[in-house]
């Protein structure tokens, strides 16, 4: 019964600190600003206990009550008990506060904190009922791993240029299993030439040692060097320790000058190759180590188009006696030369610099020469050839000039062999520029035979008369790039033929079209169509259709049409019909085609149309001829040509055995109604009386005459 009134007690004494009006519950209460952080292996858990009597209101401290702190891994839920603390009182300066200090022994990595807040029963307070609920929170707490570094000799003496090595031990402090470390170290400059350490990383515990090697040149005195060792798992965790050296003086004074430089310019000190300082022209001195190997300066110093160039950059400095150090520096120019030429051409650079020969036989203008030469050295340059031939175009050098100053750069008086010179007085970057030039050269696809009467010329400029023979190349001259050139063909060149005339050429263009702008070099083409003649012969020009005129003129390849009439008439009327062609062409058909290989020469056949003869009537010399007779001769005649008889030795119709004569007087005969008189046959037949009597008699002889 007492402890019940005790228990009692305590309860209305906490909620006489509560405000009479809130009913705590479980939606109004919390732990307000939970977290655990952790060092030196104590954990501190921090939160601030509240309540509210509704969503809209302040959160008020919760003094004096208990909250209940556990904790447990990421891979098990299972709370382990960690304690109970109690929230500061009203009175306190942090109401509702709690603070607790773990002493853990957990090993490094990730848990979890909680701490939970039970309550209190309901009670009443003034004739109203309250209710307290409870409350969760949790935190995560990180123990980070903790290491110790020490060495064996936290305080070492060195003498200036010798060496000294300390043992090096790194273990952790919150764990006995292994975990990855490294070793690092942090030192004034110039303080050490090298520094090794013979395991610089490794799993725990690390046992290492560390050898320093001190400059020649490190002043006497005392240094602190620091000694880290950190987690190679987590970066954040590192561990330091403190080196001591004490450098004793091992020394003696050098003087170092430097000459050449001008005052704006300065060149880097070395002793046994470590920078020790910087300095223009002028004198130091140095208090080196008595192993000092070497005293050096930088061998080239660029600025821009300038070169300082110190041959003997490096010295010995452990000669006894030797205790000064001078390093003279030349000046020395940038010299470019190119030239505006293609990119893939090759030239032969001539190039001399005093008594220096800088020549290359490969050089390539494009890409030109860049080098450092003595400041003031006497140059002869040139790029030969001075003219150039390519497939493209040709280049003929104009002039050197400066590109900095636009100067034009002259041949010297002094060089016999058209070198150019100047003096190197400044950086220089010199350009050879060239002219471009075009050939061209005119051809035509004629036969060798034949040639063409031409007028060339640049245009705005007088022309001339040139003549291109055959397929041979005409060389017009050479042109400057981007003139326009201009070819005129005169109207009787239009069309030419060969010496028999059987052949014609048609001009057809010009590739390229006149005029021409010359960009490269040029080849000027005159086209001839080429055709061939189509002759065709005949006694009765009029019977000839096709070709127009029996001339016609056709491309090689092109069909030719050959077309003839039937019958014609010589001038005295006696009919003729078509017998063939003869020649080139072979045929009976009075149409014929073919296609033109070459020239081609045809004659027109005719024979005499007998039947047509043979059906007039009429009378003979001196004698009327009965009609019973004459119809009987012309059967009888009729039978003989169809014998086909051979010709006769006088030639003429082979079927009938008569020549032409032998028919011309025959029809002679017939228009003058069967007489004749052999004075007037003489003068219209133009014959002789001796062949009038022979074709009497071989008219006689087929019984034509009587």
């Amino acid at each position: 019964m007492l402890t019940f009134l005790i228990v009692a007690a305590i309860v209305l004494s906490t909620v006489a600190n509560l405000d009479t009006a809130v009913a705590a519950t479980l939606a109004n209460t919390r732990l307000a600003n939970f977290q655990a952080t952790e060092a030196d292996g104590v954990a501190t858990i921090t939160g601030t206990l509240q309540y509210r009597r509704n969503a809209t209101t302040d959160w008020l401290p919760i003094n004096g009550s208990k909250v209940t702190l556990s904790w447990w891994t990421p891979s098990s839920s299972l709370r382990t008990y960690i304690e109970d603390v109690y929230t500061e009182n009203q009175h306190s300066s942090q109401p509702g506060f709690f603070a607790f200090g773990w002493e853990h022994h957990l090993e490094p990595g990730d848990y979890y904190v909680e701490g939970k807040y039970a309550g209190m029963d309901s009670w009443t307070i003034g004739g109203t009922s309250y209710t307290s609920g409870n409350c969760t929170e949790n935190t995560q707490l990180v123990i980070r791993l903790k290491l110790t570094i020490s060495v064996d000799k936290p305080t070492v003496s060195v003498a200036q240029g010798d060496s000294v090595t300390t043992a090096i031990s790194v273990d952790t402090v919150n764990t006995n299993d292994p975990h990855p470390v490294s070793l690092s170290i942090m030192h004034p400059d110039r303080l050490f030439l090298n520094y090794t350490f013979t395991r610089a990383s490794g799993n725990t515990p690390l046992h290492s040692s560390l050898r320093l090697d001190v400059f020649n040149v490190t002043a006497p005195g005392t240094y602190t060097a620091t000694i880290f060792a950190s987690s190679d798992e987590d970066s954040s965790v590192k561990q330091p320790t403190t080196l001591i050296l004490y450098v004793q003086q091992n020394t003696h004074v050098i003087t170092v000058e430097i000459q050449g430089l001008p005052s704006d310019v300065e060149t880097s000190l070395y002793i046994d190759r470590a920078v020790i300082q910087s300095m223009g022209t002028g004198t130091t001195t140095l208090t080196i180590s008595n192993k000092t190997k070497s005293v050096s300066v930088l061998r080239e110093i660029i600025l821009g188009d300038t070169l300082y160039l110190c041959e003997d950059y490096t010295m010995a400095a452990d000669v006894t006696g030797i205790d000064s150090f001078v390093f003279k520096y030349v000046t020395e120019y940038r010299l470019k030369i190119s030239g505006d030429l293609p990119t893939n051409l090759v030239c032969k650079l001539v190039l001399k610099a005093d008594d220096a020969d800088k020549s290359s036989a490969e050089f390539k203008p494009a890409q030109g020469y860049n080098d450092f030469l003595p400041k003031d050295a006497n140059l002869t340059f040139a790029i030969s050839p001075l003219y150039i031939t390519t497939t493209q175009v040709d280049y003929k050098f104009r002039e050197w000039k400066e590109r900095v100053t636009g100067q034009i750069i002259s041949v010297s008086n002094s060089t016999a062999d058209g070198l150019f010179a100047v003096r190197l007085s400044r950086p220089l970057d010199l350009r050879a520029y060239y002219d471009k030039w075009i050939t061209l050269t005119i051809r035509t696809n004629l036969p060798s035979e034949l040639s063409t009467n031409l007028q060339v010329g640049l245009v705005g400029s007088e022309k001339k008369d040139v003549t291109v023979t055959g397929s041979v190349g005409y060389n017009a001259g050479e042109f400057p790039a981007g003139a326009a050139f201009e070819c005129a063909i005169p109207i009787d060149q239009l069309v030419l033929y060969n010496m028999r005339g059987s052949i014609r050429y048609e001009f057809q263009e010009l590739s390229p079209p006149s005029p021409i702008t010359l960009d490269q070099h040029t080849t000027l083409y005159l086209n001839y169509t080429t055709k061939y003649r189509v002759q065709v012969t005949s006694r009765f020009s009029d019977a000839v259709v096709q070709p127009p005129g029996g001339v016609g003129w056709y491309e090689l390849g092109q069909i030719a049409t050959l077309q003839v009439v039937g019958e014609a008439k010589d001038q005295y009327g006696i009919p003729y019909l078509f017998d063939g062609y003869a020649g080139a062409v072979s045929s009976n058909e009075t149409v014929v085609s073919f296609p033109v290989m070459a020239p081609v020469d045809i004659e027109v056949q005719w024979k005499v149309n007998w039947y047509y003869l043979l059906t007039l009537g009429g009378a003979f010399v001196g004698v009327a001829v009965p009609l019973a007779i004459v119809v009987k001769k012309k059967v009888l005649v009729r039978a003989v040509w169809r014998k086909k008889k051979p010709p006769s030795k006088k030639g003429g119709d082979g079927e009938s055995g008569l020549s032409d004569n032998d028919l011309r007087l025959y029809n002679y005969i017939m228009t003058k109604g069967g007489s004749l008189r052999i004075s007037e046959a003489e003068t219209d037949l133009e014959m002789s009386r001796d062949s009038i009597k022979e074709s009497i008699a071989a008219l006689r002889e087929r019984q034509l005459l009587r």
